[in-house]
Parts: C-alpha cells; structure tokens; sequence
C-alpha cells in the first residue's frame, strides 16, 4: 500500500459555547491541517496523487476559515467549532475530490492532533454530529 501526506495551515479564531473553561471565551490558534493518502497502485507517472494538485485542492476547503471568527462560518455557526469536527468537515469535503483520502488530523497546539478517518467504511460518516458537507 502506498501512502503520503500533505501539511497545510490556517490561522482562525473560536470559541467553545458551554466548554468550563479558558476555550469558552474567543481565542485563536494557527492550525496544522494533515491530510493522509493511500492507494495499492501508481499511476502512470509512478504517484499516488500529484502533490501540487492536493495541495490547491486542501487550499480551497481551508481557505474560506484563514483569518476568519469560525463560530460565525457554516457549518460551525451551528456546529462546535472544534479540532474534531473541522477535521471532519474538512474530510468530507476534500473525499469528494481525492477519492484515495483516508484520514484528516488538525493541530491547535504542537503536539496535540485530533482527527477523523475512515478505515472500513465511508458510510457511517454522514451522519456525524449533523454536518452537511
């Protein structure tokens, strides 16, 4: 099985409704976006995926939280903003485009990732907490 990742960031701000703590209150973080591929086969060029080309794609789904408040942004206007779920909602989209995409992890902190992925079945994450992707 061949495998690759791609690193890509965004800077946003948020607040955690309901969290009893620090999180509660707006703040913002310098995320780290990681996006992981596989795939039994190359293509004709000896690849996996064109770097250049995920790259562009993993900008366009990011880019619209860079230097945003994501608590006014949808779906996190009604959904929590956290790691968890930008990792979902990131993965939704981005599965769209890169069939071969297998995991999104988000980084507020050196450190610290949370993620979604899909190791045996694409189904069971459509209905994760009421994002529509």
């Amino acid at each position: 099985m061949y495998r690759l990742m791609v690193e890509e960031g965004f800077s946003s701000a948020h607040s955690i409704s309901g969290y009893p703590g620090n999180c509660r209150r707006t703040h913002g973080h310098n995320y780290k976006v990681r996006i992981y591929l596989k795939n039994e086969e190359l293509d004709n060029l000896g690849m996996v995926f064109d770097f250049k080309e995920i790259k562009k794609k993993l900008k366009d789904v990011i880019l619209p939280f860079d230097h945003q408040n994501l608590n006014e942004i949808p779906p996190f206007d009604k959904t929590p903003p956290t790691s968890e779920n930008i990792a979902f909602y990131i993965f939704e989209n981005l599965k769209k485009v890169i069939p071969s995409l297998y995991e999104v992890r988000i980084s507020e902190k050196d450190g610290r990732w949370a993620g979604y992925s899909i190791l045996d079945s694409y189904s069971a994450s459509h209905f994760y907490l009421g994002i529509k992707a």
